[in-house]
């Protein structure tokens, strides 16, 4: 019935069948965008050493030119170099791994880094916690960052190792679930990796039954979720939180998803939200939340693939346009800002999740995305 029709639905036929997205088109269309595909990495291949060495000054990286040094840019620097497979503009491979692994805290085994981005203290409850969180996003970027140079963080992150099912339970409790999913998502993402890490790197395992009882027990009938709406009916915060944790939780450890068919529509309605989805306001956070859950639940089912394929092949056609002649990308679409390792990063990682669902990218191509984002 048409009133069990989304407002950018357009349906055909007895009984009705959904046919076409007023913003993302036809759902059935047949171009081949492979040829535009190849030509497109090409292009990133071959001016990506110069996309690198731009935001390299006074031997450090930062995000872009004039900003201050901090750890993530030298990781996306690595990851990125792995996904093209050159070398990073001023360091050797031995250079890269000393300098990566100097940062790490021995007795937590978090990453604070030199620069100062963490108020870090060591022996304090939020250490023992995970609530520095760059100290603890850096575990995850300097981590997979030594992954690409073909080994480990030197230390196990003995933070997360140690942390005792009640205690896990009771921060997952205390986290905001209510007004900042994307936080929740983000700090269970850390948690999962450092665990993940711990058991790849240094044998320590640790049974993460807890964690994934409590996120059985915990998602939302409705949308197959985590958290709520904030504002009512604005799905960005559980969206976004949603892509955090299961790249943390799911995909990394292999957990089915518990209701992928709500999920996928959940994330098909925020993919229509022009609060955060329109051409002109879209950033590469956004984009990438929206497209990794429908991949990741596309791995379990069908349902609604065409509505699925259509997503991936317009923002595929827009990111493809977006490079920027020997720089990269920007945050957004729209933007005028400088090009940004970040953000080049992950919006090569978003061309390849579309080029996947649209069946010309595969996981063992050399193109693909590595680090923080690989699959």
């Amino acid at each position: 019935m048409t009133k069990d029709v989304a407002d950018w639905t357009i349906v055909a036929g007895n009984p009705a069948r959904a046919v076409r997205s007023r913003k993302y088109g036809r759902f059935a269309e047949s171009e081949d965008l492979s040829g535009e595909w190849e030509a497109f990495v090409a292009v990133v291949r071959e001016q990506m050493p110069t996309a690198l060495a731009r935001c390299f000054s006074r031997g450090a990286y930062c995000d872009f030119p004039g900003d201050a040094p901090r750890v993530r840019p030298l990781a996306d620097a690595v990851e990125l170099a792995a996904m093209v497979g050159c070398d990073v503009p001023g360091f050797t491979q031995p250079q890269l791994i000393e300098i990566l692994t100097s940062w790490q805290d021995e007795a937590t085994g978090l990453v604070p880094g030199p620069y100062g981005e963490d108020a870090f203290e060591r022996g304090t409850p939020q250490a023992a916690n995970l609530e520095y969180s760059r100290s603890a996003y850096s575990v995850m970027s300097t981590g997979y960052a030594l992954e690409c140079l073909g080994i480990g963080l030197r230390y196990p992150v003995s933070v997360a190792h140690n942390m005792s099912s009640a205690d896990l339970v009771d921060i997952l409790d205390r986290l905001p679930w209510t007004d900042h999913a994307w936080q929740c998502g983000a700090w269970i993402d850390h948690f999962a990796t450092a665990c993940y890490f711990n058991a790849k790197h240094h044998g320590l395992e640790r049974d993460m039954s807890d964690l994934q009882g409590w996120l059985a027990h915990k998602a939302d009938a409705g949308s197959g979720l985590w958290g709520t709406c904030s504002p009512p009916g604005d799905f960005l915060q559980p969206v976004n939180g949603f892509y955090r944790l299961t790249r943390g939780a799911h995909a990394q450890y292999g957990w089915n998803i518990g209701t992928p068919d709500r999920v996928i529509d959940s994330v098909l309605a925020h993919a229509h939200d022009s609060r955060h989805m329109a051409e002109v306001s879209a950033t590469a956070c956004n984009v990438l939340d929206v497209v990794h859950p429908l991949y990741l639940c596309g791995r379990q089912t069908d349902y609604r693939r065409d509505e699925v394929r259509a997503v991936a092949r317009f923002w595929l056609k827009r990111i493809r346009a977006h490079w920027q002649t020997d720089e990269g990308m920007r945050f957004k679409l729209s933007d005028t800002t400088p090009a940004r390792l970040q953000a080049t990063e992950m919006w090569l990682a978003v061309a390849w999740l579309c080029a996947h669902l649209l069946g010309f990218a595969g996981v063992d191509d050399p193109f693909r995305p590595r680090g923080v984002h690989r699959l």
